[in-house]
C-alpha cells in the first residue's frame, strides 16, 4: 500500500488534498505491506516538488480588423492576459499557434485565447472571435417577376445580396427588391451590386431587361368576312 507525506509530516494513507495556494509543496510517497503493518524494508520515493495555482479566469479576446475583402491587411489580436503568456488557438481544430498571422487570413477563421502562467497552467478558453472573408468576386443573381409585359404593368425586381449587406441598384434603389412600372413602350435594363460593411462590394451582376409593350385589340365585325388589328 501507499502511503503519503506532505511538507515532512507522518505518512498517511489518505491521499492528500490538492493544496492551490500558489506556493510549493514537499511530497513522498512510501510503500508499506498491504495489511499496513510497519516493515523495516519499506522504501521511500524521493522529494516531489509541487506547485498549484488556482484555476485561471477566462480571458476576453478581440482582433483589430474582424471583416475584409481578401486584400491582406495588417492583423494582431489581444486577450486581457496582463503579464502571463497569451496562447491563441485555431477555434476549428483547437490546435495552439504559435502567434497569430501577421496579416488577414485568405478564408474565414475563429480564433480563441488563453493564458499560460509560469508554471505551464493554463486558463480557460476566451471567447472566440472571428475573421470573415467577405466573397466579393460573387455577383448577385437578378429575378424579375416578368421579362415582357403590358404597359401599365408592375414588374418586381429582385437580387440575392448576402445578409449583413446592401443592395445597391444601377437605379438608385438600396433595397433588396422594388417594384416599377411604366405607361409608355419601353426597355429597362437592371443590374445591382453588394455593399458590405468597410467599404467591399461585389462583382456587378449580369443585366436584366423588362420590355413594357403596347397591348394588341382584335377588333372582329361580326357578319363581316375581315377583323382588324388595333394597337394600343
Amino acid at each position: 500500500m501507499l502511503l503519503y507525506s506532505v511538507d515532512g509530516g507522518e505518512y498517511s494513507s489518505v491521499v492528500p488534498t490538492q493544496l492551490a495556494d500558489n506556493q510549493y509543496h514537499n511530497y513522498r510517497v512510501r510503500c508499506r505491506k498491504s495489511d499496513g503493518t510497519v516493515s523495516c524494508v519499506e522504501s521511500e520515493s524521493g522529494v516531489m516538488r509541487f506547485r498549484i495555482t488556482s484555476s485561471l479566469a477566462a480571458p476576453v479576446a478581440s482582433l483589430n480588423v474582424t471583416s475584409g475583402c481578401g486584400s491582406p491587411v495588417l492583423f494582431s489580436g489581444t486577450a486581457n492576459c496582463g503579464t502571463l503568456t497569451t496562447i491563441w488557438y485555431n477555434a476549428a481544430t483547437n490546435v495552439a499557434l504559435s502567434s497569430l498571422p501577421n496579416q488577414t487570413p485568405t478564408e474565414t477563421t475563429s480564433y480563441y485565447a488563453r493564458c499560460q502562467a509560469g508554471a505551464g497552467c493554463l486558463s480557460e478558453k476566451s471567447n472566440v472571435v472571428t475573421y470573415t472573408v467577405i466573397p466579393v468576386s460573387q455577383a448577385p443573381a437578378i429575378t424579375v417577376s416578368q421579362e415582357i409585359v403590358c404597359t401599365g404593368t408592375m414588374v418586381t425586381i429582385s437580387a440575392n445580396c448576402p445578409v449583413g449587406s446592401q443592395t445597391f441598384w444601377n437605379t438608385g434603389v438600396t433595397g433588396p427588391s422594388f417594384t416599377v412600372s411604366f405607361s409608355n413602350v419601353t426597355k429597362q435594363s437592371y443590374w445591382a451590386k453588394c455593399l458590405f460593411e468597410g467599404g467591399c462590394q461585389s462583382a456587378e451582376s449580369i443585366h436584366k431587361d423588362v420590355y413594357w409593350n403596347a397591348f394588341v385589340v382584335t377588333l372582329i365585325n361580326i357578319g363581316e368576312s375581315k377583323s382588324s388589328v388595333k394597337v394600343n
